[in-house]
């Protein structure tokens, strides 16, 4: 969905101005388009800012549709934390998700695993898409051939983002894959959704750490010209953190393929599960005693595990996305 002038000023504004990131600029235009989608996003800051223990809405999910992953990369925490999982959520469950969520704008169909590998991937895009949400997917690209790519599209898929690592060789080192075919893939996204005249856009991200920080000037030459947009996220790293994080207050929720409800997409060894949608929705644990309980532990500074060790790789080049 592409942005009004006045909601690109706004982002801008906000990333320059307030949070003092500018290259967060184009990640918030992502998230918030259209004017409708500020009084939400303005209450909830104001509620971090205010240091309430309870936010103003839940418009954002991450909902994990397996656990499953054809890759282990050398980067990914979840195989040292959780294992090799093999969740699938089922549709109902899905379903469900959606249908209690009446505030819902943003769905992410993805966390650890790898989205295409879920045999509910498209029908959840098409059903959360019907109902008005806008949907994102990113994944590593691997299995990502033609058929499947005009199923994301014609399931009303708004963004897909192919996560690639730097260079060809910190990518290869990185993914124990190869390079060249994700090169091909994109190629083949490309075709497809112009085929179709889709408005769905095509980002490419890589994650900056010590590796492939060096490499950002060759990523940038080679994907400019395929991607709509490229995006650098800074790598998690295990450092002692004091600051209340917005991300509790921001309007987002985890839902991991067994159905455990996490308050951010960082808990990779489930240290903050709150508990099942077998028990409550998401909207229902959003401002439930667990919840408003981590919230205020954030604003007393005696935050929890993993909120207690959560720190990002700075560099000049990025800026942190949880300062």
């Amino acid at each position: 969905m592409n942005s009004s002038p006045f909601m690109r000023f706004v982002a801008r504004a906000v990333a320059r101005s307030y949070l003092g990131r500018p290259d967060q600029a184009g990640i918030i235009e992502i998230k918030y388009p259209r004017i409708r989608d500020l009084p939400p996003a303005l209450i909830n800051e104001l509620s971090f800012r205010f240091r309430s223990t309870r936010a103003f809405r839940l418009t954002a999910l991450n909902v994990e549709l397996t656990s499953r992953c054809n890759l282990n990369c050398r980067i990914c925490p979840r195989h040292a934390s959780r294992g090799a999982d093999t969740d699938d959520l089922d549709f109902d469950t899905f379903r469900a998700i959606v249908d209690s969520t009446p505030d819902l704008r943003v769905l992410l169909p993805y966390q650890w695993g790898e989205p295409l590998l879920s045999p509910i991937i498209f029908d959840s895009i098409a059903y959360a898409a019907a109902r008005g949400v806008r949907v994102m997917v990113t994944t590593n690209g691997t299995l990502l051939d033609r058929p499947k790519a005009r199923e994301l599209v014609d399931a009303g898929l708004e963004r897909l983002t192919i996560s690639f690592d730097g260079s060809a060789e910190t990518h290869e080192s990185i993914r124990r894959t190869g390079s060249g075919e994700i090169l091909e893939k994109i190629a083949i996204f490309n075709e497809v959704r112009r085929a179709a005249r889709s408005k769905c856009a095509l980002d490419v991200s890589m994650v900056v750490d010590e590796t492939t920080e060096s490499s950002m000037g060759e990523f940038a030459a080679t994907f400019e010209p395929l991607a709509d947009r490229i995006q650098y996220i800074p790598r998690f790293v295990r450092t002692p953190r004091h600051k209340a994080c917005r991300e509790l207050w921001r309007g987002q929720m985890v839902v991991l393929a067994n159905g455990d409800v996490t308050v951010c997409c960082v808990d990779a060894r489930g240290d903050a599960v709150l508990g099942n949608v077998r028990d409550r929705m998401p909207i229902e644990w959003f401002n439930s005693p667990e919840m408003r309980a981590f919230r205020k532990r954030h604003i007393s500074g005696d935050l929890p595990d993993p909120c207690a060790h959560c720190g990002e790789y700075l560099c000049d080049s990025v800026s942190a996305r949880f300062a």
